[in-house]
């Protein structure tokens, strides 16, 4: 297994600019926290204005589909940028939290790893 040290990158996308952040995680940890697998690429889901909290189901569908299509190819951009051009990320509306309040993109390795993508202003 190749060694995971702390990266950050940062590019464009949709003429917006994002910094990707590698952060390596013990493997006790990964185990414990994320029964799926050990790895996540995390990104905010503020890539598109998110509806009022008293929006009907289909505004809130809406919303979440159009953000996965502009999130996946940035994910896998920053990841292709970070060494892990190998991976495939899948969504997970529930992947760091039970609730659906932290959803994230899941990769399936072994690195002991977890991605942040984040818009820088």
């Amino acid at each position: 297994m190749m060694s995971m040290m702390k990266v950050t990158v940062k590019f464009e996308a949709y003429g917006r600019r994002f910094q990707a952040k590698r952060v390596p995680l013990s493997p006790d940890w990964s185990r414990a926290r994320n029964p799926y697998g050990p790895d996540f690429a995390h990104i905010g889901f503020d890539l598109i204005e998110r509806p009022s909290f008293n929006a009907d189901g289909t505004e809130w569908t809406s919303w979440r589909k159009a953000s996965i299509t502009l999130a996946k190819p940035i994910i896998e951009g920053a990841l292709e940028l970070l060494g892990l051009g190998d991976e495939k990320a899948a969504f997970s509306q529930r992947r760091l939290c039970k609730c659906g309040c932290s959803p994230a993109f899941i990769m399936k390795s072994s690195w002991h790893v977890a991605v942040y993508v984040e818009e820088v202003k």
